[in-house]
Protein backbone atom coordinates (compact mmCIF):
# COMPACT_ATOMS: atom_id res chain seq x y z
CA UNK A 1 0.00 0.00 0.00
CA UNK A 2 1.51 3.54 -0.91
CA UNK A 3 1.52 5.11 2.58
CA UNK A 4 0.28 8.38 0.98
CA UNK A 5 -2.96 6.26 0.17
CA UNK A 6 -5.70 5.14 2.51
CA UNK A 7 -6.89 1.54 1.68
CA UNK A 8 -10.51 0.65 0.36
CA UNK A 9 -11.95 0.40 3.66
CA UNK A 10 -14.06 -2.46 3.90
CA UNK A 11 -15.62 -0.70 7.21
CA UNK A 12 -14.32 2.96 8.88
CA UNK A 13 -14.96 2.56 12.49
CA UNK A 14 -14.87 6.00 14.57
CA UNK A 15 -14.74 4.82 18.23
CA UNK A 16 -15.28 8.01 20.89
CA UNK A 17 -16.60 5.25 23.57
CA UNK A 18 -14.16 3.09 25.40
CA UNK A 19 -13.54 -0.03 26.76
CA UNK A 20 -14.49 -1.89 23.80
CA UNK A 21 -15.24 -5.22 23.58
CA UNK A 22 -13.03 -8.15 23.28
CA UNK A 23 -10.44 -6.69 25.55
CA UNK A 24 -8.95 -3.59 23.78
CA UNK A 25 -9.66 -0.02 23.89
CA UNK A 26 -8.66 3.25 22.18
CA UNK A 27 -7.77 6.34 24.76
CA UNK A 28 -10.54 8.38 25.82
CA UNK A 29 -11.31 11.59 23.69
CA UNK A 30 -13.87 13.05 21.42
CA UNK A 31 -12.27 13.18 17.95
CA UNK A 32 -10.71 9.61 17.97
CA UNK A 33 -11.17 7.60 14.88
CA UNK A 34 -9.78 4.46 13.62
CA UNK A 35 -9.25 3.04 10.53
CA UNK A 36 -10.30 -0.43 9.98
CA UNK A 37 -9.49 -2.25 6.59
CA UNK A 38 -10.87 -6.41 5.56
CA UNK A 39 -10.49 -8.88 8.23
CA UNK A 40 -8.32 -6.92 10.62
CA UNK A 41 -7.46 -8.69 14.24
CA UNK A 42 -7.16 -6.97 17.50
CA UNK A 43 -5.61 -9.11 20.18
CA UNK A 44 -6.44 -8.29 24.40
CA UNK A 45 -5.24 -5.10 25.74
CA UNK A 46 -4.55 -3.12 22.19
CA UNK A 47 -4.30 0.33 22.66
CA UNK A 48 -4.85 2.48 19.86
CA UNK A 49 -4.30 6.66 19.61
CA UNK A 50 -5.87 9.27 17.22
CA UNK A 51 -6.48 9.03 13.47
CA UNK A 52 -4.89 5.55 12.83
CA UNK A 53 -5.31 3.41 10.03
CA UNK A 54 -4.82 -0.63 10.14
CA UNK A 55 -4.87 -1.96 6.24
CA UNK A 56 -6.27 -5.12 5.46
CA UNK A 57 -5.45 -8.46 6.90
CA UNK A 58 -3.99 -6.70 9.83
CA UNK A 59 -3.39 -8.74 12.88
CA UNK A 60 -2.49 -6.80 16.60
CA UNK A 61 -1.17 -9.47 19.15
CA UNK A 62 -1.60 -9.33 23.12
CA UNK A 63 -0.81 -5.81 24.60
CA UNK A 64 -0.20 -4.13 21.28
CA UNK A 65 0.13 0.30 21.87
CA UNK A 66 -0.11 2.69 18.55
CA UNK A 67 0.18 6.10 19.15
CA UNK A 68 -1.55 8.74 17.10
CA UNK A 69 -1.51 9.23 13.19
CA UNK A 70 0.04 5.69 12.56
CA UNK A 71 -0.72 4.10 9.29
CA UNK A 72 -0.22 0.23 8.94
CA UNK A 73 -0.13 -0.95 5.41
CA UNK A 74 -1.94 -4.41 4.39
CA UNK A 75 -1.04 -7.97 5.91
CA UNK A 76 0.74 -6.70 8.64
CA UNK A 77 1.69 -8.77 11.76
CA UNK A 78 2.39 -7.05 15.11
CA UNK A 79 3.19 -9.13 17.40
CA UNK A 80 2.46 -9.45 21.46
CA UNK A 81 3.78 -5.73 23.00
CA UNK A 82 5.12 -4.42 20.02
CA UNK A 83 4.86 -0.51 20.71
CA UNK A 84 4.96 2.04 17.69
CA UNK A 85 5.21 5.79 18.27
CA UNK A 86 3.66 8.84 16.44
CA UNK A 87 3.67 9.10 13.38
CA UNK A 88 4.82 5.98 12.48
CA UNK A 89 3.95 4.24 8.97
CA UNK A 90 4.82 0.42 8.44
CA UNK A 91 3.91 -0.48 4.49
CA UNK A 92 2.54 -4.17 3.35
CA UNK A 93 3.74 -7.43 4.23
CA UNK A 94 5.87 -5.88 7.39
CA UNK A 95 6.54 -8.40 10.23
CA UNK A 96 7.50 -7.33 14.07
CA UNK A 97 8.28 -9.62 16.41
CA UNK A 98 7.57 -10.07 20.20
CA UNK A 99 8.48 -6.34 22.17
CA UNK A 100 9.62 -4.71 18.78
CA UNK A 101 9.73 -0.73 19.68
CA UNK A 102 9.29 2.01 16.89
CA UNK A 103 10.02 5.71 18.02
CA UNK A 104 8.15 8.24 16.71
CA UNK A 105 8.33 9.06 12.92
CA UNK A 106 9.93 5.26 11.99
CA UNK A 107 8.76 4.59 8.43
CA UNK A 108 9.38 0.86 7.45
CA UNK A 109 9.19 -0.59 3.61
CA UNK A 110 7.85 -3.46 2.17
CA UNK A 111 8.24 -6.77 3.71
CA UNK A 112 10.52 -5.69 6.41
CA UNK A 113 10.84 -8.21 9.14
CA UNK A 114 12.24 -7.68 12.30
CA UNK A 115 13.05 -9.74 15.56
CA UNK A 116 12.26 -9.82 18.99
CA UNK A 117 13.01 -6.51 20.81
CA UNK A 118 14.32 -4.57 18.20
CA UNK A 119 14.18 -0.53 19.19
CA UNK A 120 14.51 2.07 16.48
CA UNK A 121 14.49 5.44 16.82
CA UNK A 122 15.84 8.56 15.14
CA UNK A 123 19.27 7.71 13.82
CA UNK A 124 19.56 4.03 15.10
CA UNK A 125 18.63 2.83 11.69
CA UNK A 126 19.21 2.37 8.43
CA UNK A 127 17.06 0.60 5.48
CA UNK A 128 18.71 -0.30 1.83
CA UNK A 129 17.05 -1.33 -0.88
CA UNK A 130 15.27 -3.11 -2.56
CA UNK A 131 18.04 -5.42 -3.01
CA UNK A 132 19.20 -9.31 -4.40
CA UNK A 133 17.02 -11.59 -6.39
CA UNK A 134 14.18 -11.01 -4.46
CA UNK A 135 14.26 -7.40 -4.07
CA UNK A 136 14.07 -7.67 -0.64
CA UNK A 137 14.43 -4.57 1.59
CA UNK A 138 17.91 -4.82 4.64
CA UNK A 139 17.04 -3.10 7.37
CA UNK A 140 20.22 -2.53 10.56
CA UNK A 141 19.12 -1.84 13.75
CA UNK A 142 21.48 -0.91 16.72
CA UNK A 143 19.28 -2.18 19.49
CA UNK A 144 19.51 -4.12 22.05
CA UNK A 145 22.37 -5.04 19.59
CA UNK A 146 23.87 -4.62 15.77
CA UNK A 147 21.61 -6.83 13.42
CA UNK A 148 20.68 -7.05 10.05
CA UNK A 149 17.34 -8.41 9.02
CA UNK A 150 16.01 -9.34 5.56
CA UNK A 151 13.18 -11.37 5.12
CA UNK A 152 12.80 -14.22 8.01
CA UNK A 153 16.81 -13.84 8.33
CA UNK A 154 18.20 -11.85 11.07
CA UNK A 155 22.17 -11.55 11.80
CA UNK A 156 25.25 -10.12 12.67
CA UNK A 157 27.14 -8.37 9.42
CA UNK A 158 29.58 -10.89 10.02
CA UNK A 159 27.34 -13.81 9.10
CA UNK A 160 25.31 -12.09 6.34
CA UNK A 161 28.53 -11.50 4.62
CA UNK A 162 29.28 -15.42 4.79
CA UNK A 163 25.55 -16.21 4.06
CA UNK A 164 25.91 -13.59 1.21
CA UNK A 165 28.98 -15.59 -0.30
CA UNK A 166 27.54 -19.24 0.68
CA UNK A 167 24.46 -18.39 -1.76
CA UNK A 168 25.77 -15.71 -4.46
CA UNK A 169 29.56 -16.49 -4.41
CA UNK A 170 31.92 -13.39 -4.67
CA UNK A 171 31.76 -11.86 -8.07
CA UNK A 172 28.11 -12.29 -9.39
CA UNK A 173 25.24 -9.50 -9.69
CA UNK A 174 23.70 -9.66 -6.66
CA UNK A 175 27.14 -10.44 -4.34
CA UNK A 176 28.45 -6.91 -5.90
CA UNK A 177 25.25 -5.67 -4.92
CA UNK A 178 25.35 -6.93 -1.12
CA UNK A 179 28.73 -6.38 -0.92
CA UNK A 180 28.32 -2.36 -1.80
CA UNK A 181 25.49 -2.25 0.40
CA UNK A 182 28.24 -3.79 3.54
CA UNK A 183 30.24 -1.51 3.19
CA UNK A 184 27.79 1.49 3.25
CA UNK A 185 26.63 -0.25 6.65
CA UNK A 186 30.07 -0.46 7.60
CA UNK A 187 30.65 3.20 7.05
CA UNK A 188 27.41 4.73 8.60
CA UNK A 189 28.01 2.29 11.57
CA UNK A 190 31.46 3.90 12.15
CA UNK A 191 29.86 7.58 11.86
CA UNK A 192 27.31 6.66 14.22
CA UNK A 193 29.57 5.61 16.83
CA UNK A 194 31.67 8.63 16.49
CA UNK A 195 28.76 10.60 16.67
CA UNK A 196 27.93 8.69 19.86
CA UNK A 197 31.24 9.42 21.10
CA UNK A 198 31.25 12.84 20.74
CA UNK A 199 28.15 13.66 21.84
CA UNK A 200 29.33 11.88 25.29
CA UNK A 201 32.54 13.63 25.40
CA UNK A 202 29.89 16.84 24.94
CA UNK A 203 31.43 17.90 21.58
CA UNK A 204 28.41 17.14 19.42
Amino acid sequence: MNTNELPAYDKVAVIRTWPLTNGWYVQPGTHRAVHLGKDVHLGNGVLVGNNVTLGNGVHLGNGVHLADNVLVGDNVHLSDNVHLGNGVHLADNVHLSDGVHLGNGVHLADNVHLSDGVTLGKGNYLQIGPLGSRGAWLVVTTLPEIRLHTGCRHTSCTEFLRAVQDTHGTTGKYAREYTLALNYIAQWLAEAENDAIAKAKGVA
